[in-house]
């Protein structure tokens, strides 16, 4: 990625280097130990140390929906309030925007007197808008099924035993799961973790610190 740049530019690259994606400046940091120039660069090191360190201790699972609580020798992976609050906000939204658009597309094409029921470039219009409106409720709805399924979910892990307590048709059962049971699969663009066959978090396998950090949920579940 940086093999066609001077020296110099690579130096004024590391000057403004928290402006890059994490992945840059992995690609940077191999670029410049490459050329020998590992001890001009200590300010990126350290932000990757950090960066990779806040990755190992969950930190931006949050990012996901989820964190850590760790307990000793044992830890607990929760879904955050953010998260919660979140998929109802969009729940709320997206039946106000659904039965709005619903309500006016019926008044205009069922209920609206027939000399103003003529349709027009306008009503066209209109008519898209609001059946785009509600296409976006639909949407935001897809909340109700996330919320649902991840209502009362936990997971923890001690040195005995992992316990998942998760809906499975909609009722919550707490089951004892084996670390062999969680693999890592992934599916287009996303970096999914499953228990036997079925999904408990997914990331963006195209974002690099969602990918690390469901990958390193994986590898503590599963030592």
């Amino acid at each position: 990625m940086y093999k066609d740049k001077e020296i110099k530019e690579l130096l004024e690259l590391v000057d403004g280097h928290k402006s890059l994606t994490f992945q840059s400046q992995l690609y940077l940091q191999e670029e410049l130990n490459a050329r020998g120039l590992s001890k001009e660069v200590a300010v990126l090191d350290s932000t990757i140390a950090k960066t990779s360190s806040n990755i190992k201790n969950f930190h931006f699972l949050k990012d996901l929906g989820f964190k850590v609580e760790d307990v000793g020798n044992s830890f607990k992976v929760k879904r955050t309030t953010n998260a919660i609050l979140t998929d109802m906000a969009a729940i709320v939204l997206g039946l106000l925007l659904s039965m709005y658009g619903f309500v006016k597309l019926l008044s205009i094409t069922v209920l609206a007197p027939e000399n103003e029921a003529d349709f027009s470039i306008n009503s066209v219009i209109t008519l898209i808008v609001y059946g785009v409106m509600i296409l976006i409720g639909v949407k935001f709805l897809n909340g109700v099924k996330r919320f649902l399924d991840f209502l009362g979910f936990e997971l923890s892990k001690s040195d005995t035993e992992i316990i998942l307590k998760k809906r499975f048709d909609l009722k919550l059962e707490e089951r004892s799961v084996e670390a062999s049971s969680f693999q890592l699969e992934r599916r287009k663009d996303r970096m999914i973790l499953k228990v036997n066959d079925d999904s408990l978090l997914d990331s963006n396998a195209n974002d690099i610190i969602q990918k690390m950090t469901i990958e390193s949920l994986y590898k503590r579940l599963r030592s």
